[in-house]
């Protein structure tokens, strides 16, 4: 089945350029280094580089093969199946054998590894409840990971709780449409909104899921060029439409800095 999704293909972003059927050999190379917390890379590169120090920590090493060759023959087949680069997931299986690593070391450097662990847990902490929307430190953290990738990286509907919150919380802000990459009805959500549809100029609130606003076939691209007056998470934006002859947000004031 996953063979066939890979075949089937997809639109792909990546660093704000989009292909359709077809990606990058780096994307989930990158991809995975941007999702994980940066602390958990120096404990990795800094047990490798020890390693090749250390006859004792290097045997301890060879015992995790097992475990890290099947991990990366993942990691290569899902680089060679550049049709669909849209989920980083499908290459966390990575991740034990990246954390088994990371932790060889620990009775040797333990101050280093009591740092790194509790940064690591500070960086992801920081960004809970929305937490399939982490990115790390090294690109501003998650609310610039939509200018590197979208899909599940950034956006599979989980704010939608928080998106009902928001309409609640601002009832003069209506009447409200909604875009975003689910199917559920928005009433079973026990959301008071309706769909945006593309190209509709009407007045109103838009809350706009980042995945929609940056897929080049949504239909929801002018809202590139404008600032939002609000943010859900880190995966919705909200304009403000005007008027029929405005822009959306040409006569709002923004609620956010601008990144």
């Amino acid at each position: 089945m996953q063979k066939s999704d890979f075949e089937w293909g997809a639109t792909n972003y990546f660093f704000g350029e989009t292909k359709v059927s077809d990606g990058w050999l780096l994307y989930y190379v990158t991809g995975l280094f941007l999702k994980v917390p940066v602390a958990l890379w120096v404990l990795f590169v800094w047990n490798l580089w020890a390693g090749f120090r250390d006859a004792a920590l290097r045997t301890k090493q060879g015992r995790l093969l097992p475990i890290v060759v099947p991990s990366l023959a993942i990691l290569i087949l899902a680089s060679l199946q550049p049709n669909l680069n849209s989920h980083i997931r499908y290459v966390y299986p990575l991740l034990p054998g990246l954390y088994l690593v990371s932790a060889l070391g620990v009775d040797k450097r333990f101050c280093l590894t009591v740092f790194c662990v509790s940064a690591f847990a500070i960086s992801s902490l920081s960004v809970y409840p929305y937490s399939l929307s982490y990115f790390n430190s090294l690109i501003g953290g998650p609310s610039n990971g939509h200018k590197f990738l979208i899909d599940s990286n950034l956006d599979w509907g989980q704010d939608m709780m928080a998106v009902r919150d928001w309409i609640a919380e601002n009832p003069d802000s209506r009447p409200v449409r909604i875009k975003w990459r689910g199917f559920l009805p928005l009433e079973t959500l026990g959301i008071d909104a309706e769909l945006a549809k593309a190209g509709e100029d009407r007045p109103g609130f838009v809350i706009l899921s980042l995945h929609e606003l940056l897929r080049p076939d949504s239909g929801f691209q002018k809202f590139q060029r404008e600032r939002p007056i609000d943010r859900v998470g880190y995966s919705f934006n909200i304009y403000h439409v005007k008027s029929h002859n405005s822009s959306p947000n040409s006569t709002a004031e923004s609620k956010i800095n601008e990144n």
